[in-house]
């Protein structure tokens, strides 16, 4: 597991390590938190870039601003879904993009948030 940590990490973990005198198993147990740490911070980069590509599809798709076209016809256009504008773009991110239903949820407030 320390091979998979870049230069600069595995100095940070040299260091910590020199500094409190932590035994094998500790040493091992926080090389594993940090990797899985590293991993969910990474998974949640890529949900944040597609969040973003989602409300760049959206303002493109209206034109210059949510304001000349509402983002609700937009969502019943795409999903064809009549109703509230986040429940439509949830259902669409769930069943177009297979997204959980958590991720779908605030995805779809995100947008609603920046857009409305």
């Amino acid at each position: 597991m320390y091979s998979k940590l870049t230069a600069e990490k595995k100095q940070e973990f040299n260091q910590l390590v020199a500094d409190g005198n932590f035994s094998k198993s500790e040493q091992l147990e926080i090389l594993q938190s940090k990797i899985s740490n590293d991993n969910s911070d990474r998974l949640r980069g890529i949900k944040l870039t597609v969040v973003k590509k989602i409300a760049l599809y959206v303002a493109k798709y209206t034109g210059r601003s949510i304001a000349s076209k509402p983002l609700k016809s937009f969502v019943n256009y795409l999903t064809n879904f009549e109703g509230k504008s986040e429940t439509g773009i949830r259902n669409g991110l769930i069943k177009y993009l297979h997204f959980s239903k958590t991720a779908a949820y605030w995805t779809a407030r995100t947008i609603v948030f920046i857009y409305l």
